[in-house]
Parts: C-alpha cells; structure tokens; sequence
C-alpha cells in the first residue's frame, strides 16, 4: 500500500524516557513577520524568551504549539499559528507555547524525492524542506527531506518508522524524530 501525502508537520508522540510531554511559555516579538504554524520548529532569537521560526537545518528550540495574543481590539485570541503582525494590540505580550524538552519524540512525513526513507536510514539525520503553513487548520506542511538524510549533520535524527498499518518505508513515509540540533542541549546518539 502506499503512503499518503498529508504533511502536517511535527507532531509530538512520546517521551524518550517515559516523561510527560508538555509545552512551555516563550514569546513571539509584536513585530515578527512571519507566520509560524503548529508543528513547525521553532529557535530562539537571542532576546529573552522570544522565538522565531528555525531555519531547515536548524538549530532548535523545540516545535511550536499555539500562541495567545490580544487583538488590536483587546480580545484575548489563542491560536495554533501565529498569523505576524498586524494583528496585536499595541504594548501587549504574544506567549508561544513550544515543545521544548529535548526528549520529547516527535512524528514527521519524509518527502518523496530521492526515494523517501528506508530501513537503513534508522539512526542517521536528516533536514527539512518547511513549506507555507495552512492558516485554515493552523498546522505546518514541514517534511523530512528524504535527499538531505546523511550521518551526523543533520537537524533530526530518525529513530525508525511509525508503527501504523497504513505506513511503510518509501514515499512519504512518517517516521519518528528527535531534534539532535536542540539548542537546550545536544542530543546523546539514539
């Protein structure tokens, strides 16, 4: 059976260790231009707590979950993507929430260029292709780039494919993924 092409990001699935997966609070700067959507991977900007979305070969923080903001009418407006500025009431604070525990295991879809992900690619690393989000659903189109899967250099390191009856190696495989590029502490080889 093949593989369906539904990229949705990186979502989070497990806990290396048995721990709770939870997101903790950053900030967005009010001016940051970009939209960030949920399951789009995230690195810190170097003032304070705020975030940015992270370049496709990283380094990160962790993978974006939401954001809260007041409208530039007041409202309190929590959403899973941040839709960039404009939309933010003058003076006010934009919290991120970001899964940011470098053991959390996340799921991801590989492109279908170069032949997906196989077998062997189980504990090698690998890039990422980020797409344009989808302000409909809020959630990000962020693939594994399946020509980008190397030994070390990676921003992901692919810990094997998900176990589903409607997954297999190949084409638009989804694997699971920890962020060996995490800036809150480099990943041990798993």
């Amino acid at each position: 059976m093949a593989n369906v092409d539904r990229p949705n990001g990186l979502t989070p699935v497990r806990h290396l260790s048995g721990g709770v997966i939870r997101a903790n609070a950053y900030t967005i700067a009010a001016a940051y231009a970009t939209k960030i959507h949920s399951g789009s991977l995230v690195s810190r900007t170097g003032t304070g707590r705020n975030i940015a979305l992270s370049d496709a070969d990283g380094p990160a923080v962790g993978v974006f979950a939401g954001c809260m903001y007041q409208d530039t009418a007041g409202d309190v407006q929590i959403r899973p993507y941040w839709p960039a500025p404009g939309a933010v009431l003058t003076g006010s604070v934009v919290t991120a929430w970001v899964f940011d525990d470098p053991q959390i295991v996340f799921e991801i879809q590989v492109d279908n260029v170069g032949g997906g992900v196989a077998e062997a690619d189980v504990g090698q690393t690998a890039d990422v292709i980020v797409g344009t989000g989808s302000d409909a659903l809020g959630r990000s189109v962020t693939v594994l780039s399946g020509t980008d899967i190397n030994g070390s250099d990676g921003l992901l390191t692919i810990l094997g494919l998900v176990p589903r009856a409607d997954n297999e190696y190949g084409d638009y495989a989804r694997v699971e993924v920890a962020i060996k590029l995490h800036e809150l502490r480099t990943l041990a080889a798993v």
